[in-house]
């Protein structure tokens, strides 16, 4: 999601369970700017901020 809330990238993946899960954000089509990354699961949310340079 950019700063001023419109989607540019969704991924969905399948997570394991008590497991160490991870994903890679490719950026090379962002244009430089601030976004934000939201993780959810069946029981959590998780929200990060991030800085897309150019």
């Amino acid at each position: 999601m950019n700063a001023l809330g419109a989607k540019v990238f969704v991924n969905e993946i399948s997570a394991t369970a008590g497991a160490v899960n991870s994903f890679d954000i490719d950026t090379k089509d962002l244009a430089a700017g601030v976004y934000y990354c939201t993780v959810n699961s069946d029981t959590n949310r998780l929200t990060k901020k991030f800085t897309v340079t150019k």
